[in-house]
């Protein structure tokens, strides 16, 4: 029998053994710490929606932080089957994050298809946010900040407020996660403005590559270093 412990620290050590590099996919919780498709079969054989759900919010984390959006998707519409389920479960759980990271995928999803339905996923979670913000939650503030941020970075959105207003957005963003001390959401911070930037402004874009850089490399995530070191190679070759 797996003991409760196990069912929340297996995945999540799997999830920093991938950030870690210490793994053949980062996208999959397989490797030292467990089998992704063993615990799953076994969770489902089970009923086991613990499990269930603890796999999937660790590897919507890992689809975030790689910006694999389209199986963040996927991934999003499978805890859906469930609803109920899930909710109740999330107390189990810093749920900020996901809240976060859920609202990550609607951005990026909007980004990139300019569908309406992305856009409005997205305005009702930084609605959610600001309510906890409201409620006087600091952790969420730079999390909204950033979303807000992402959001303006869409194409329609960045025509009607300007590229120096959207830095202005992604710099008040990084000075909340400062203030909050979340460096590894300060790399994420870097890393959205960097991307939003590198069709506009080139040395603006690779100053936040370059400190998304250092911060991955200080929280100790090498995957996500390379991951950065290559967009600062694709604009070194383009300039």
């Amino acid at each position: 029998r797996v003991s409760s412990t196990a069912i929340v620290t297996e995945p999540f050590w799997q999830a920093v053994l991938n950030l870690m590099g210490e793994s053949d996919d980062v996208l999959k919780l397989t490797g030292e710490a467990m089998c992704q498709e063993a615990a799953m079969e076994h969770a489902l054989s089970t009923n086991n929606d613990m499990v269930v759900f603890t796999i999937r919010y660790h590897l919507v984390h890992l689809y975030g932080y790689m910006e694999s959006y389209t199986m963040g998707e996927d991934m999003f519409q499978q805890m859906r089957v469930k609803p109920k389920s899930h909710r109740g479960l999330r107390c189990h759980f810093v749920s900020t994050s996901l809240d976060f990271f859920t609202g990550l995928l609607w951005c990026a999803r909007y980004q990139q298809s300019g569908k309406t339905v992305y856009h409005s996923r997205a305005k009702k979670m930084i609605r959610f946010m600001k309510k906890e913000v409201d409620r006087g939650s600091v952790i969420h503030k730079p999390l909204l900040q950033l979303l807000l941020a992402e959001l303006m970075s869409a194409k329609e959105e960045k025509k009607k407020k300007g590229v120096d207003e959207l830095i202005r957005a992604y710099d008040e963003a990084i000075d909340c996660t400062i203030q909050c001390e979340v460096p590894h959401y300060e790399g994420v911070a870097n890393e959205k403005a960097g991307n939003a930037l590198s069709s506009y402004d080139d040395v603006a874009a690779k100053r936040y590559y370059q400190r998304a850089l250092v911060l991955y490399e200080q929280w100790g995530a090498p995957v996500l270093v390379e991951k950065v070191a290559q967009k600062l190679k694709y604009l070194d070759c383009e300039t």
